[in-house]
């Protein structure tokens, strides 16, 4: 139930259960964590290595060449037209729990702690109520496994709710060094390619049909409503 899914008392208070229980109201079930100096290329073999070791459940929306990084691409939006953006949203829409280090120095993680079911009024994720965030008390030490996330100082005047609202979709670099960024992985689907080349030919037959061909291309890529497709 995403009501309760979304209630604080749910969520560890390090948010390190935040990414899973966000995904499951989704109706999701995956999670990949992306480190800030990788590139879609590291992270699509991943999730194809994924695949391959469990039977293609995993699909990813991201950018639509390897050297694309989660980092840039996301940040500005991230049109995922050729990975699957018009049935899941666009790269902001992937990005589950967020880790910075702010101008000030200050090592943070934050996201979604608190949303509400709005699939009455058509969408298919849950409306974000509340985003928290958390602080790293010990920035001294190196080691993963033992970092400490707790609630931030009393005179930390970041409100992440802001914060959440401007990093997607106004630059990760604007705002912060971006270190690592949980996404949203979704179902796997079969994939039937369509090619829409009109191959060359002298006959008046294809010369006819040429402009009807690129008006439906047009169409189709633009506006695929025209032609019933979604």
């Amino acid at each position: 139930d995403a009501s309760i899914l979304g209630s604080s008392s749910t969520i560890a208070e390090d948010l390190s259960t935040q990414p899973c229980l966000l995904s499951l109201a989704k109706n999701k079930s995956s999670l990949i964590r992306v480190g800030g100096g990788e590139n879609f290329d590291k992270v699509y073999r991943a999730v194809i290595a994924a695949n391959e070791k469990e039977g293609y459940k995993y699909h990813l929306v991201g950018g639509g060449a390897g050297t694309v990084s989660p980092m840039g691409w996301s940040w500005q939006g991230g049109l995922g037209g050729s990975t699957g953006g018009r049935l899941y949203g666009f790269g902001v829409d992937q990005v589950v729990q967020l880790e910075m280090v702010l101008p000030n120095g200050v090592h943070v993680k934050f996201g979604p702690t608190g949303w509400e079911d709005a699939s009455a009024e058509g969408f298919t994720v849950p409306r974000t109520k509340v985003v928290s965030g958390v602080c790293r008390s010990n920035p001294d030490e190196h080691d993963e496994e033992n970092w400490v996330w707790e609630g931030c100082p009393e005179d930390f005047d970041i409100d992440f709710n802001d914060m959440w609202f401007a990093v997607r979709g106004g630059g990760g670099g604007t705002w912060g060094v971006v270190t690592s960024v949980f996404l949203q992985l979704h179902d796997y689907l079969p994939v039937t390619p369509y090619f829409f080349n009109l191959v060359p030919s002298p006959t008046e037959e294809c010369s006819a049909i040429a402009p009807q061909f690129a008006e439906f291309k047009a169409q189709y890529i633009s506006v695929p409503s025209l032609l019933n497709v979604t």
